[in-house]
This record gives structure tokens, C-alpha cells and sequence, in this order.
């Protein structure tokens, strides 16, 4: 509990990190708690974050191609409606 109280009295910039190593304790000790030796707990719990971002960095990564798609076809569509007011 004094972990957490104290991430949430950081400062944004120095938030980062100490949410970092709070997940990383949780995870280690639910780890540890399922029967895993310290050191693998402590490997699996950062197996686990790494996964977990890179997930969300292939997630964030085709949003991004998704609203490049959709800028093109609103921008196709708006090529369509001014071609058609030409003729």
C-alpha cells in the first residue's frame, strides 16, 4: 500500500518508472505466491511487462495504419464529390 501511495505522489515525469517497478513487484509477488523461486518470479514478471507493451505497441501501430486508411478515403471521397461537380 505505501508503494502505491507513494507512485501516486509523483510528479508525471517521474511516474513512469515508479509504475514500472510497482507492476513489476505485484507481478513478482503473484508469481512467487503460485510457486515460482524468487528469481524466476522476478524473470517471469518482467517477461510479462515486456509482452504486455509490446502488445500494446502492435496495437497502437495498426490504429495508426487505420486512420491513415480512413484519411485516405475521406480525402478519396472528397476527390469523388469534386470530380463529380466538374461535369
Amino acid at each position: 500500500m505505501r508503494l502505491r501511495a507513494a507512485t501516486a505522489r509523483l510528479q508525471p515525469k517521474d511516474a513512469n518508472h515508479a509504475r514500472l517497478v510497482l507492476a513489476r513487484f505485484y507481478l513478482a509477488n503473484g508469481f512467487a505466491a503460485a510457486g515460482h523461486s524468487t528469481v524466476d518470479a522476478h524473470a517471469l514478471a518482467i517477461a510479462t511487462i515486456a509482452r504486455t507493451v509490446t502488445q500494446q505497441a502492435s496495437f497502437l501501430a495498426s490504429l495508426d495504419g487505420f486512420y491513415f486508411l480512413m484519411g485516405v478515403a475521406i480525402c478519396g471521397g472528397v476527390f469523388a464529390l469534386w470530380q463529380k461537380q466538374i461535369d
